[in-house]
């Protein structure tokens, strides 16, 4: 007796479709997916269309030569700093060397030295402390310049500068509070000893019917905890 032993085709090799199997289309129906719709996300609440620091006129950011950064209300609340300086950590290519609001160093150029000009408020040079941070509760935003920017504005390090733009009186009425609270514990006390108490109160409107006077009415208080009082 003779055997026949045939050789089976592997299952798990790939097969080469056939001209009559490409030109087949598989199935005509056409899969709709639902639209997105974005209204309800945070998108677009961090970006900012035009500035005013880069060239002192009102330019779309698309339009700008120089690099610019803008953290605005939403990006600043997010944060929940309890000073200035805490949101310069989330500037690309800023680092803080320093507890003075302008004890900064961008692009590695340092401006501890002489940096109160390398600040601005509302566009004027020059904080309203030299060696202590800025409160938060007043300011809009806080718009960073990177580059040498002297032909503009006078003696400034080449590094880049701060314009902290604060708030000002609204049309329509708003108001806002806020309250936190922070505690901790390590070596020297346990969980709940060490308490720090912020909270903030903000309110503005229109005076007069036809809103020519407007008001804004900004209240922070807080009590932190610190080795120095």
């Amino acid at each position: 007796t003779a055997a026949r032993v045939e050789a089976q085709p592997s299952t798990s090799a790939p097969r080469t479709p056939t001209n009559a199997q490409v030109a087949k289309p598989t199935d005509d129906n056409v899969v709709q997916m639902e639209a997105f719709n974005a209204s309800s996300t945070s998108l677009g609440q961090y970006a900012e269309g035009t500035s005013t620091t880069a060239t002192k006129v009102p330019v779309p950011l698309k339009e700008l030569p120089v690099s610019l950064q803008i953290l605005n209300l939403s990006a600043i609340s997010d944060r929940n700093p309890q000073t200035l300086i805490d949101l310069y950590s989330a500037v690309v290519g800023m680092t803080q060397v320093t507890r003075s609001v302008s004890g900064f160093a961008l692009r590695g150029f340092d401006t501890t030295t002489s940096g109160r000009e390398n600040v601005q408020f509302d566009g004027l040079p020059g904080p309203v402390v030299n060696l202590g941070a800025v409160r938060t509760a007043n300011v809009e935003k806080i718009e960073v310049l990177k580059g040498p920017n002297s032909i503009l504005y006078g003696q400034v390090k080449v590094g880049g500068l701060v314009n902290i733009v604060t708030k000002s009186p609204k049309a329509s009425r708003a108001g806002t509070f806020s309250a936190t609270m922070v505690t901790g514990a390590g070596t020297y006390g346990r969980f709940g000893d060490s308490n720090s108490y912020m909270g903030m109160l903000d309110v503005t409107g229109p005076i007069d019917s036809e809103k020519r006077w407007l008001y804004r009415v900004i209240v922070q208080g807080q009590k932190l905890f610190r080795f120095r009082k």
